[in-house]
């Protein structure tokens, strides 16, 4: 470890200091100067990734809601149909037990007239 009494490195004494940041001004710059020219490949991959990604997202939700639909459609019709049936039954019923009313009422009209 350096002491404060060490003379300090001059770039003679230790010229990889030097490099080094000589190499990484260089590089900053370099790659600063692709970006602005558009040379660098990093922005369009990242933007075409990103939309595969978004397009990717928007199928599958776009499926999810079709297949959503598609059920609820099916439930629907599945309700009508027993609503249907339920309603056929009961008008049935409803015809029987008139039809029945009538019969009795027809008969009680008879009886009481052959009984006078």
């Amino acid at each position: 470890m350096a002491s404060p009494q060490d003379p300090k490195p001059t770039g003679e004494q230790n010229p990889d200091i030097i490099g080094n940041i000589m190499q990484t001004v260089a590089g900053t710059f370099g790659g600063a100067k692709d970006a602005v020219m558009g040379k660098s490949p990093e922005p369009k991959d990242t933007t075409m990734g990103k939309m595969g990604e978004y397009k990717d997202y928007a199928a599958e939700k776009t499926k999810e809601t079709a297949d959503a639909t598609a059920q609820k459609a099916k439930e629907t019709a599945d309700a009508t149909a027993q609503k249907a049936k339920e309603t056929a039954d009961a008008t049935a019923q409803k015809a029987i037990e008139t039809k029945d009313f009538t019969v009795d009422k027809a008969t009680e009209g008879k009886d009481a007239l052959v009984g006078k």
